[in-house]
């Protein structure tokens, strides 16, 4: 079959001339035509399409809309030859006495309409996929494009709408009762991580970070009725084994399969579970990162019927620059896109930047702070190798204690160690060590003058710190003095349990 032949089966002249002769003879069936079709180029032949135009014109202007009132128009406008002269003109509109059929006619131009824009971009993208230097992805994308931009030709009063039920269904509605968010992620009891949001973990290289991902993973995979250690986490337990999505964009082959399997050994289970998909993505590009998380989205979200979590092992690679304002801008819109539409929390991670202990990386950092439910920071300490992850900021929850963890090299995983000091609990610990110099572990007593000129003349403070630093150790219980007038200061004995 030629290419003519081809296009051939793509239009129908005795339908456009039909639709035409109908809107003429009715003038009030244009109102029912425009209801289905809402591009003109649904005429294929030019001069059906100019005639179209024309009554739409005068009918707008509010002028009658007859044979002489549009060949005028078509004059005026140095459109009467290009539409085949009087004589085509006038045999067009006459060839039906009726606009019963107008809306069946009407969907057959729309159907063809949408068949030729199918073609056209086929042909093109055929002929591109015949050649060795096309990039694959890029040609879906393209085509994705392409079709997007066809669906709006062919209905844009329907996007129109489809965007005003959207946006109707935003507005507060005092009758709509929303539950509270269920965690999936909590500790001690605080909400860290619910469906539809983001919960975004930084720290410095080598301080847990995986760790972290590694103990919320195992929580999710884990058989019931079995604990692992989570280093203090609680997840929310998968009973209806929906996707676990673990994206790993960092590490290479081989300890990448040896952090999974670590997962595995801290539940205690041999093969993992056909809900965990787990995919090394470091050797793709950033688009194809991009697609291969919304592919594995898509995909498993439907076989395992929906998405507990997913867990990405840094999000600093889904984009080419951390400073990119717009890049990072749209790669964390995706992600808070991804969440709401698969139900889920997305937890990821980004390094800190070596000179600062709360600042991410660029402006991704940034972002991420603004978008996400919860922001987790952890340190380490070098000396006493020993990790503490601190919420520095959570939406719906209040606070939370810090907790503190380190690796087993035995267990060959983070391990929970416990709660960490409070600023607080610190705070009473340094004034009760400088208490005991002060009093010389219990032996010495004083009266307020001495004591308050020993704390001056020791730390080099003025006479009002002094004092304030004598209220607080009374204040904390750590001092006291005798129950009489001008009674001596002393260490009030710890008790020991």
């Amino acid at each position: 079959m030629t290419y003519t032949e081809e296009l051939s089966a793509l239009y129908s002249v005795e339908t456009e001339q039909a639709v035409l002769s109908a809107i003429m003879t009715e003038p009030s069936s244009l109102r029912r035509f425009c209801g289905i079709v809402f591009n003109p180029a649904v005429f294929y032949d030019t001069r059906h399409r100019l005639i179209f135009e024309s009554i739409k014109n005068l009918n707008n202007s509010g002028e009658s809309v007859d044979v002489y009132t549009l060949v005028r128009q078509l004059k005026v406008s140095g459109n009467i030859d290009k539409c085949g002269g009087y004589e085509y003109v006038a045999e067009t509109l006459h060839k039906v006495n009726s606009a019963d059929h107008i809306e069946s006619h009407a969907k057959i131009l729309q159907g063809l309409f949408a068949k030729r824009l199918v073609y056209q971009i086929s042909d093109k993208n055929s002929k591109l996929a015949l050649k060795d230097e096309t990039d694959p992805l890029e040609l879906l994308e393209r085509t994705q494009r392409q079709i997007d931009k066809i669906s709006e030709e062919l209905f844009p009063k329907e996007t129109e709408r489809s965007f005003n039920d959207k946006l109707n269904s935003l507005f507060f509605n005092s009758e709509l009762i929303i539950p509270d968010p269920e965690p999936i992620i909590s500790i001690h009891g605080g909400l860290i991580s619910s469906p539809g949001n983001i919960t975004y973990i930084k720290g410095p290289s080598k301080s847990g970070k995986s760790g972290i991902l590694n103990a919320i993973i195992s929580g999710a995979i884990t058989n019931e009725g079995f604990c692992p250690d989570t280093c203090g986490i609680t997840i929310t337990p998968n009973k209806d084994k929906k996707l676990v999505l673990h994206i790993d964009t960092e590490q290479s082959k081989s300890n990448f399969y040896k952090a999974v399997r670590n997962i595995l050994i801290r539940c205690e289970i041999k093969n993992p579970p056909s809900f965990l998909k787990s995919i090394l993505v470091r050797e793709l590009s950033v688009k194809e990162r991009i697609k291969a998380l919304q592919i594995a989205l898509e995909k498993y979200a439907t076989q395992f019927g929906g998405v507990h979590i997913v867990v990405i092992d840094g999000i600093a690679d889904f984009v080419s620059s951390v400073n990119d304002e717009e890049e990072c801008n749209e790669v964390v819109g995706l992600f808070e896109k991804l969440a709401i539409k698969y139900n889920c929390p997305i937890v990821t991670i980004v390094h800190l930047n070596p000179s600062s202990e709360t600042k991410g990386r660029g402006h991704l950092d940034s972002q991420l702070e603004r978008k996400s439910e919860s922001v987790l920071i952890i340190k380490m300490d070098k000396d006493t190798k020993l990790s503490t992850l601190c919420c520095s900021y959570l939406r719906n929850a209040g606070n939370v204690p810090d907790i503190e963890f380190y690796f087993d090299t035995e267990k060959g995983f983070h391990v929970y160690k416990g709660n960490a000091p409070s600023k607080e609990d610190l705070k009473r610990t340094e004034l009760r060590i400088e208490a005991e110099l002060l009093f010389d572990q219990g032996k010495c007593k004083y009266i307020y003058s001495e004591l308050v000129n020993e704390i001056k003349n020791n730390y080099a403070i003025s006479d009002r710190s002094a004092k304030s630093k004598i209220a607080l150790m009374k204040q904390k219980g750590i001092i006291n003095n005798e129950p009489f007038k001008g009674g001596k200061y002393y260490l009030v004995k710890l008790v020991q349990s």
